[in-house]
């Protein structure tokens, strides 16, 4: 899965490996700094974006994970997408593991695991 910054029209959002989690864990992308600007909000350009991440997590069989800030209204956005939450204390930490059946539907040959 390709890290760094994503943007979609005017959303954008940072995909990298957790520098909190030890390095055999590399399969666990963060992401982080998902944002639309003011007046392009409610447009569905943040909604677009996630679920190219989303689809392209489940087709290499990476598990996302995100900080949703502890605002309750963007844990129920993000859950929307698959995301639940692990933690609450000290930060709340929410995971969307990938959908296996999109991987399993793939060719063997076409299936990524790197």
């Amino acid at each position: 899965m390709q890290l760094g910054q994503r943007r979609h029209e005017g959303a954008s959002l940072e995909l990298s490996v957790s520098e909190a989690l030890p390095r055999h864990l590399a399969c666990i992308i963060e992401i982080s700094q998902l944002q639309t600007p003011k007046l392009l909000r409610r447009m569905g350009l943040a909604t677009d974006l996630l679920l190219q991440v989303c689809d392209e997590a489940d087709a290499e069989g990476v598990v996302l994970m995100l900080m949703p800030d502890g605002e309750d209204w963007l844990e129920q956005w993000y859950a929307r997408f698959g995301f639940a939450t692990i933690q609450t204390e000290p930060v709340v930490l929410m995971a969307r593991p990938p959908n296996l059946s999109a991987v399993m539907r793939q060719e063997p040959n076409e299936r990524k695991y790197d």
